[in-house]
């Protein structure tokens, strides 16, 4: 019968487990720049969540942030997305050296705009910590464009 005086805390602690697997570790938030004619796209990482460059290795291992915008007649891209100088730590669960933002990072895209429109795209990421990697997640965006 001690098996059920402990089961409100197995409940409990399996309950806590997967919420906190299901909260978002990353915030996306886009914007525009009109003054410098940049998309900024902005992510937030909960503390000890991380996701990676762009520019990882294809046989390093982690999915690389990826950015597709929809074709848009109003929209020109200028040049290839930007982001910051990442951290480069050799990853052993991996087996490889990575390339990853932690904290908050910055990408942007240069833009010629034509005349206001609505951009739409998305965002391919993956986010890990010390421990685990949760899959890649895919969030889309849409941003209001205006000089």
């Amino acid at each position: 019968m001690k098996i059920f005086r402990n089961l409100p805390f197995l409940f409990l602690a399996v309950f806590i487990s997967c919420w906190s697997l299901g909260q978002e570790k990353v915030q996306w938030t886009f914007n525009f720049d009109a003054d410098s004619s940049y998309i900024l796209m902005n992510a937030q990482m909960s503390e000890g969540w991380h996701v990676y460059s762009q520019f990882v290795a294809p046989d390093a291992g982690p999915v690389p942030t990826e950015f597709e915008f929809q074709d848009n007649p109003n929209v020109r891209l200028i040049g290839k997305v930007q982001e910051a100088v990442p951290v480069k730590v050799y990853d052993a669960n991996f087996g490889a050296e990575v390339l990853y933002f932690g904290g908050e990072t910055t990408f942007k895209q240069k833009i010629e705009l034509k005349k206001a429109t609505i951009l739409k795209g998305s965002v391919v990421y993956m986010v890990c910590n010390d421990e685990m990697c949760l899959p890649p997640t895919e969030k889309k965006f849409e941003i209001k464009l205006a000089k």
